[in-house]
């Protein structure tokens, strides 16, 4: 059965992993349905050649720091403004947003006027961030919106088993929520093929060099075990947040250990294959993860991974055959996998070839575009998820 579906998401080009899901599912969708986009400002080159709504959601610059919840409330008022009066929505069958405030606005309204089904995907949880990770004013309006979001949601999409679980503790009902995990391929970092098995003991890290990413764990591990491994290197790439990163520079600075640390700001992900190439391991240290785009970009490159147990990393590393998990920030129990991981490059190489494995089997686009399309039609027949453990397939 031919859908009409749309898709909404605010600040697209800014988007980062949330623009990233979106193009991928709209991409995954587009094969079989008719799919739209409703977005706002300038479109990243990579989205699908769908029908493209942007509305001119004004920048509010004046509110300074403030601005996020004006404009998130303007933004879906006005989606919901386009989708209450378009003739052309009557025969829209799903409305997928990226937002728990999305849901929160617009479900009640659209599915009593419009009769739509409404579809978040679910990419965090407020009640699963660190203190501090947003502002105290955004933090608030997430609060007072996820609860309603899944009660009114006729869908959660969750990345990772995780995520599912939440979703169901906040208030979705069971029967409602359906896991659909993002795919890649080895194509989108730039690798045609795999690489060989890694050299060295060269460490990469990808990812905002912030609090909620673990950076300072990192960097306490790498300051323990630097001394007795003069070969261990470290990479940073991405954005960073200066007053948190500036103390963790100068603890490197006073150990001599900077010329070994590389910090690189954000690089186009078409460029990213040689840095796994590079990497004897990738680590992820996050306090909070959904679906770790970076696991599976490390598994797509044949390289183990160091991760956090929290959120979606236990799915994606499948410790100890594709790497190892240790105890959200812990950082002792942090600096002991790490050590145990490099003083062993055979447990490297191997584990790097089972993950390759691992992402062909499970995490390739077109796999998890294919679970996408179940539960798309699934829940447009208003059938309950396949599988209602939650369960990878």
């Amino acid at each position: 059965m031919k859908l009409r579906l749309i898709a909404v998401l605010q600040d697209v080009a800014e988007a980062g992993a949330l623009a990233s899901s979106c193009g991928n599912q709209l991409k995954a969708l587009a094969s079989q349905h008719d799919c739209a986009l409703i977005t706002n400002g300038a479109l990243p080159s990579e989205l699908p050649s769908v029908p493209i709504v942007v509305l001119p959601l004004p920048s509010l610059h004046w509110l300074g720091r403030h601005r996020q919840v004006p404009r998130q409330v303007v933004f879906w008022l006005m989606v919901g403004i386009v989708l209450g009066l378009s003739r052309r929505t009557r025969g829209v069958d799903l409305v997928i947003v990226h937002s728990h405030p999305a849901i929160a606005m617009l479900a009640p309204l659209l599915r009593r006027l419009r009769g739509f089904k409404m579809v978040l995907v679910m990419h965090g949880d407020i009640n699963d961030r660190p203190p501090g990770t947003y502002d105290r004013l955004l933090t608030w309006w997430y609060r007072i919106c996820t609860a309603p979001a899944y009660r009114w949601a006729d869908a959660v999409l969750a990345l990772s088993p995780y995520m599912a679980d939440l979703a169901i503790r906040g208030g979705a009902k069971p029967h409602r929520v359906h896991l659909a995990p993002n795919g890649l391929d080895a194509e989108e970092i730039g690798l045609e093929q795999l690489p060989p098995p890694p050299q060295g003991q060269n460490l990469l890290f990808i990812g905002r060099m912030e609090f909620n990413k673990g950076v300072d764990l990192l960097v306490a591990a790498f300051c323990q075990l630097a001394p007795q491994y003069p070969e261990l290197q470290l990479t940073c790439i991405g954005a960073a947040n200066g007053p948190y990163l500036q103390p963790l520079q100068r603890q490197l600075q006073a150990m001599g250990l900077s010329g070994r640390v590389h910090l690189l700001p954000p690089q186009p992900r078409i460029q990213l294959g040689p840095f796994y190439r590079d990497a004897a391991l990738v680590v992820i240290p996050s306090r909070s993860e959904t679906q770790s785009t970076v696991a599976m970009e490390a598994m797509a490159a044949g390289r183990a991974v160091l991760a956090s147990d929290m959120g979606g990393n236990p799915m994606l590393v499948d410790s100890p055959t594709t790497g190892l998990l240790f105890r959200t920030g812990d950082a002792a129990d942090f600096a002991c996998q790490l050590e145990r991981l490099i003083r062993s490059p055979a447990t490297l190489a191997a584990m790097g070839r089972a993950a390759a494995v691992r992402h062909q089997t499970l995490f390739t686009r077109q796999r998890r575009a294919a679970v996408l399309r179940d539960c798309i039609d699934r829940l447009a027949a208003c059938l309950p998820p396949q599988e209602p453990s939650m369960s990878l397939r």
